[in-house]
């Protein structure tokens, strides 16, 4: 996945995990994808674990200064389905 942002004034809406539930559903029916990678910084890491990614790395400061890059994965087991809560 890759540059998933919704407007810093609309955050606490539920429009960050709309839009994630939506390409998480539409990744899924693709039959030969088995993951889901991206990297993200350490303050939004906690969003995408709730959405059911894995933290595999964190590379301090791996952007920049005080910004870390962190690792995760989502493991495709099927067919679409809701992603965890």
């Amino acid at each position: 996945m890759c540059w998933g942002m919704v407007r810093q004034d609309l955050h606490g809406r539920g429009l960050g995990r709309l839009l994630t539930e939506a390409r998480m559903r539409r990744i899924q029916e693709e039959p030969t994808v088995r993951e889901v990678a991206l990297n993200t910084s350490q303050f939004t890491s906690a969003f995408y674990e709730r959405m059911g990614f894995q933290l595999i790395s964190v590379e301090r400061d791996g952007y920049s200064p005080g910004l870390d890059r962190c690792e995760m994965r989502f493991l495709v087991d099927g067919p679409a389905t809701e992603t965890a809560q």
